[in-house]
């Protein structure tokens, strides 16, 4: 990854279990394209604990055009918005990528 860029497009903070704050983020990498990357909440059962990690997390390929804003406010059914469908893997054209938690949290770190 040292060769490749990373730009933000967005990032927010967002609650995830027990109330811990953690982060989504848009980048546009130059070797992956448009990426969603979302921390996570595990490591319950582990030395280090419970809590909202990278390595916990996970990546979405998402489309060119796309930010947390627009698939947020676009609705998947009278329910849902594509945002939550693209983070339960639901979106076909919006895949979960297989990574590891290594690589979701070098690739977020890396943007940072």
């Amino acid at each position: 990854m040292s060769n490749a860029t990373a730009k933000i497009i967005e990032k927010i903070d967002v609650e995830r279990d027990y109330g811990l704050i953690g982060t989504a983020l848009v980048i546009d990498h130059e070797k992956h394209g448009r990426l969603l990357l979302n921390d996570g909440f595990g490591g319950i059962d582990t030395p280090a604990g419970g809590a909202v990690r990278w390595r916990h997390g996970m990546a979405v390929k998402l489309l060119p055009s796309d930010t947390i804003e627009s698939l947020q406010s676009t609705p998947w059914n009278d329910y849902a918005s594509t945002y939550d469908a693209v983070l339960a893997g639901h979106d076909k054209n919006r895949p979960v990528l297989d990574w590891t938690g290594d690589m979701v949290e070098r690739l977020a770190k890396f943007a940072l």
